[in-house]
């Protein structure tokens, strides 16, 4: 990637952040929340130079806690790359459901993943910085959608403006 693009650990964080939202976030407000103790925590970490303690932690921790994150992610997605909704649950839940989704298969979906895919796989490194790998995606993969492949699932109507401001109720967080 480049450094305009989301990268490092933004995945895992993301797979993190999602798990603590699904178990404990019911409205937009404690989403926020949850989003702003987590960077808080993340800069304050930064300051306390907590990093520096990082290369003591085996490779092999490392390598599985990332492969872990890499196999969840690819579990959870799986049924939308058919062309289904995935599951609320843990990422057993996808599993479970995969073979109702591929006895009813969205073609069109499957194609536009499979593109998708395709394009982030096999783009070449050397054309990354004048037009990213994942932009490309987005753009053909959108327009294949709308004009060609337009039985795929779409994301849907996306609310325009701000949720109104009000802090979070604590206990929610501690179970009362």
């Amino acid at each position: 990637g480049t450094k305009t693009q989301i990268s490092g650990p933004t995945g895992p964080m993301t797979v993190v952040m999602a798990v603590i939202i699904a178990a404990h976030a019911d409205s937009p407000a404690d989403v926020f929340a949850i989003v702003m103790l987590g960077g808080l925590f993340q800069i304050l970490f930064g300051l306390l130079r907590l990093g520096q303690y990082v290369s003591y932690t085996p490779f092999s921790v490392v390598s599985g806690f990332m492969s872990g994150i890499g196999v969840i992610i690819i579990l959870i997605q799986a049924l939308p790359f058919l062309g289904h909704a995935a599951p609320s649950g843990p990422p057993v839940a996808s599993v479970l459901a995969l073979p109702g989704a591929l006895a009813d298969l969205n073609l069109h979906a499957l194609i536009l993943g499979a593109i998708t895919l395709a394009i982030m796989v096999f783009w070449p490194a050397r054309w990354q910085t004048r037009l990213p790998a994942p932009l490309l995606a987005l753009t053909v993969c959108t327009a294949l959608g709308h004009f060609v492949l337009t039985q795929a699932p779409t994301i849907g109507h996306v609310p325009t403006g701000l949720p109104a401001l009000h802090l979070p109720n604590p206990a929610g967080f501690l179970g009362y």
